[in-house]
């Protein structure tokens, strides 16, 4: 199993970054933390520092690790939808310096602040220094249209599509505590380029009202020049108990075998 992670760290407070490495290094050998790379801008108004993590294990050993990750480093940053392809994307028009760690022993020598380490301003005394950030997104976003009540499901789909380097608009991780839904939500419509919606008697439940709304919002779009197109993955709805716009669609049946690796496999196929 195939897993990777990618965090903001704080380019100002490098110390503790520097601690959360090392032990990051120490705690899980190369057989299961098979990649691990540093990503730095040094440009005084756009200070950046990006950790990108791959692991080979199995589900406990990730279970594990993350298990870990929350205990020790609760603070850490972890960013969706943003893959080491974005940034190696963004080397030049963006200057990142950037390296591959194998062990620890080089540590302190890549964070020194001279012409032999990655970082050329100091770390931060004051609130001066301050992240601003901004990658270059390359990726096509999928948005994952779902009832609340499905999320455990959802969340499955949702990990298969960052396992295969899909970039997936999940409102779980794109709306925060006092953002406006209803911005979000459209914003993440406005970007997308393929819906997927996930059917299901919660879906179509009178009481839920955003999945119907966006349902509604990728049908019209299909009757548009530059429509989005949609793809369906159902989870126990009968077909005869579809609405009759949808009945012409072919779905993904969710129960069949693969069920998401099919879904996988139609999405590169658009994107």
């Amino acid at each position: 199993m195939n897993t990777s992670y990618m965090f903001i760290l704080d380019y100002g407070n490098r110390s503790r970054e520097k601690i959360f490495i090392l032990d990051l290094l120490q705690k899980f050998d190369q057989d299961l933390l098979t990649g691990i790379s540093l990503f730095i801008n040094n440009n005084p108004y756009n200070l950046e520092m990006y950790l990108f993590l791959n692991f080979q294990g199995e589900q406990d050993d990730i279970d594990n690790f993350e298990l870990w990750l929350r205990q020790k480093y609760p603070h850490l940053r972890r960013i969706y939808n943003y893959f080491v392809r974005d940034l190696f994307h963004s080397l030049n028009s963006k200057g990142y310096n950037f390296f591959t760690l194998t062990n620890d022993s080089d540590i302190d020598l890549y964070f020194e602040t001279d012409e032999k380490g990655l970082f050329q301003i100091e770390e931060r005394s004051t609130q001066d220094l301050i992240y601003k950030g901004g990658l270059v997104m390359t990726a096509p976003r999928i948005f994952l249209s779902h009832s609340s009540k499905d999320k455990v499901i959802v969340d499955v789909i949702f990990n298969k599509l960052k396992q295969s380097k899909i970039d997936a608009w999940y409102d779980k991780y794109e709306i925060n505590p006092g953002d406006s839904i209803t911005d979000k939500v459209n914003e993440g419509l406005s970007k997308c380029k393929i819906g997927v919606m996930i059917l299901s008697k919660n879906f179509f439940d009178e009481k839920s009202g955003w999945p119907k709304n966006e349902m509604n919002f990728f049908l019209s779009q299909r009757m548009k020049t530059n429509k989005k197109n949609f793809i369906c993955i159902n989870l126990d709805m009968q077909h005869e108990n579809l609405p009759p716009l949808l009945q012409d669609y072919r779905y993904i049946d969710y129960n069949e075998p693969d069920s998401i690796n099919q879904l996988v496999t139609v999405l590169h196929r658009n994107i």
